[in-house]
């Protein structure tokens, strides 16, 4: 297998950017990705179309972007920030909560803010932005960009920016955003992992203290997005030595907006090796269980899985036991084992890029039929195509690629 390839941080027409959710996708595989990450500000509804543009061979990493604030220093005026959940349950009730609040306060700002130009002689009015906005996006400022593009006010949306819709600016209309302290804490109970984005981007103002980073690792920020198109090559090295320091993992991101941002796709990507297989043992315990169950049949049966903790989930005390629950029948699987929430990003991501996941996603979708095409059709799995069982080749897999697995 080749190096993989991973962007985790791209936006859709689901929120401020131009491509569709399956657009993304397609722009991803051209350009040559095997892991792309939907964030979209505030929403989750690109992923059910973003999953089912996938072509063979790559995977979905499915995520949001949140509107955060954290304070600035010294009990200076609070700082806009933005936080990445992945994988999270996207119907827990915090998430749903704080994503439609969210996005009622970019309504409410877009709105402003255009009547604020209008107001001032620009040729732009509300009917015109809102009806740049798919049915269900998330409101943003690209957008009125766009109709003064449109209008012939500036020539990019780079040029709004810069010119008339910075933070500050006489036209700028704020939001209340979520406590970053408290995104951490929601995508961290809805199963999922958080990673700060972009926390040095001084271009687009002010920004982080890189202590506010530090506390938020120690209450569950899994990681913080090193390599982006607004970090300055001495503001990366600092990341970096924070990310080790403190056990963070270091991501890299294009932040791809499609037309609205100059930045193609996979413009930065996220190292492999950050994303070392760790973790992978609970994913491959639960995956042989679900395939057992599948390729079975049977009557629907409740499956456990009891892994116990050798320092593969940094967060979690030695020898501490994990569990997870899911129920399986000969249809399909109810619910995909969640990880525990202290289990590390790393871990997560192998396993959306692991022949694990192909086998749960399988199972949810179709049954165990679908499971056995996922996974004899995977390049790991076809050599082992002669085992007893599809669970026997897992088993086989996980002695020879998962080193923590064997014996």
């Amino acid at each position: 297998m080749g190096r993989l390839r991973i962007d985790l941080h791209t936006h859709s027409t689901a929120s401020d950017g131009t491509d569709s959710p399956a657009e993304v996708v397609a722009v991803a595989a051209a350009a040559g990705l095997d892991v792309v990450a939907l964030t979209d500000h505030d929403t989750t509804s690109g992923w059910s179309a973003a999953a089912a543009a996938l072509p063979a061979g790559m995977s979905l990493v499915r995520g949001a972007e949140f509107s955060c604030v954290t304070p600035g220093r010294d009990g200076h005026k609070d700082i806009s920030v933005h936080l990445l959940g992945y994988l999270f349950d996207p119907e827990h009730p915090a998430i749903v909560a704080e994503q439609q609040r969210l996005r009622t306060e970019r309504v409410a700002r877009l709105r402003l803010m255009t009547e604020r130009m209008a107001a001032a002689g620009f040729p732009v009015d509300v009917d015109t932005v809102f009806a740049l906005l798919p049915e269900g996006a998330s409101a943003g400022r690209p957008h009125l960009a766009r109709a003064l593009v449109g209008s012939g006010v500036v020539a990019s949306v780079d040029e709004a920016f810069a010119k008339l819709l910075y933070t500050g600016s006489p036209y700028y209309v704020e939001k209340v955003d979520t406590p970053a302290a408290t995104a951490v804490a929601m995508v961290r109970a809805a199963g999922g992992v958080a990673v700060f984005a972009h926390p040095l981007a001084r271009r687009r103002g002010r920004v982080v203290e890189p202590s506010r980073l530090v506390e938020l690792a120690e209450i569950g920020l899994t990681g913080v997005e090193v390599d982006h198109p607004d970090h300055a090559p001495e503001d990366r090295e600092l990341l970096r030595r924070l990310a080790g320091e403190h056990g963070l993992v270091a991501t890299g991101s294009s932040d791809y907006h499609g037309t609205n941002k100059t930045t193609p796709i996979a413009a930065e990507t996220t190292e492999p090796e950050s994303l070392e297989k760790r973790g992978g043992a609970y994913y491959s315990e639960a995956a042989v269980q679900l395939v057992h169950a599948l390729t079975a049949g049977g009557p629907a049966e409740e499956h456990v899985v009891n892994v116990r903790n050798d320092g593969t989930f940094p967060f979690l005390p030695d020898d501490a036991v994990i569990e997870s629950r899911s129920t399986v029948d000969s249809k399909g699987a109810t619910a995909i084992p969640q990880p525990p929430v202290e289990q590390n990003f790393a871990g997560l991501i192998a396993a959306t890029t692991s022949y694990e996941f192909l086998a749960l996603e399988a199972a949810l979708k179709g049954g165990r039929d679908r499971v056995a095409d996922a996974l004899l059709a995977h390049p790991l799995v076809g050599q082992y195509a002669k085992a007893d069982t599809l669970a026997d080749a897992l088993v086989q897999i996980n002695r020879e690629y998962l080193p923590w697995a064997r014996g």
